[in-house]
Parts: structure tokens; C-alpha cells; sequence
């Protein structure tokens, strides 16, 4: 062993080769990268089975009791990040005053 390598299991106090349980890690990576409104998202697209738009969840998912306000942009977002993982794609946008709407569902 090389004196890098024995400095740096000694640092961590833990012995080379020590099996690791992921669960804890992924668990909270779940929890961090799933979160209660991108799975209340998630849950509504599946029992409406319909493309839902930011706005219309805002209406869909409000008697949840999650913390803070839900609005448009918020949701947007957590959608955006559900895009981005590969779970849901725009499927249409229309004009809506000037803006664009978009409406999400599930990535075939």
C-alpha cells in the first residue's frame, strides 16, 4: 500500500474494500430528485391519461397539501426537470394571451 493510499483510509477511518449499502444514497436521491409536486404531476398525468399544461395543474393539484404556493412557473418547472430526466416530453403548446402554453405527457 502506498502511503497516499494508506493516508487516505486512515483519514476516513474506513478499511479499503468495505461493502457499502446504496440504499440510504438512493433514497434520498429519490427523494431529492422526486419530490411531492414532480410526483403529484406524475400521478395526475396518469389517472386523468391526458397532457396536462402547468396551469391545469395548478387546478388539479390544488386541495394537496404541499408546501408553499403552487402557480404556474412552479410547476413549470419541476415539469421542466421530469423533461430533462426522459419521463415526460411536450407533447403540444398553444398561444394563450401572448404566452406560449405547453402541455406535458409521458415519453413513449
Amino acid at each position: 500500500m502506498t502511503t497516499m493510499e494508506k493516508t487516505a483510509v486512515d483519514a476516513c477511518g474506513v478499511p479499503a474494500g468495505r461493502p457499502v449499502d446504496p440504499t440510504p444514497i438512493f433514497d434520498a436521491l429519490t427523494a431529492a430528485a422526486v419530490g411531492p409536486i414532480k410526483l403529484a404531476a406524475i400521478e395526475a398525468m396518469l389517472w386523468i391519461e391526458s397532457p396536462l399544461s402547468p396551469t391545469l395543474l395548478v387546478e388539479v393539484l390544488a386541495g394537496l397539501e404541499i408546501e408553499g404556493k403552487l402557480y404556474p412557473g412552479r410547476i413549470s418547472y419541476h415539469l421542466g426537470v421530469l423533461e430533462e430526466f426522459g419521463l415526460i416530453e411536450k407533447v403540444h403548446r398553444r398561444r394563450v394571451r401572448g404566452a406560449w402554453e405547453n402541455y406535458f405527457f409521458f415519453t413513449d
